[in-house]
């Protein structure tokens, strides 16, 4: 998922291709760009996750 997430972000433009491209300026290989933006979507999701998670348990109590 995060695969399919990354690859359209960097052929549609956005944020995503702008990160894409800042970490090949920085002398990265496209794979290694691509492994970053997936690392960095990860991490979105995971907060995103972890917020919505303790939004319902406080509204649960």
């Amino acid at each position: 998922m995060l695969h399919i997430i990354a690859v359209c972000q960097i052929r549609d433009g956005g944020r995503g291709q702008e990160y894409h491209l800042r970490k090949i300026a920085e002398g990265r290989t496209p794979p290694e760009a691509r492994r970053a933006l997936k690392r960095r979507l990860s991490n979105v999701v995971h907060r995103t996750t972890k917020r919505d998670q303790q939004t319902h348990l406080a509204q649960a109590t």
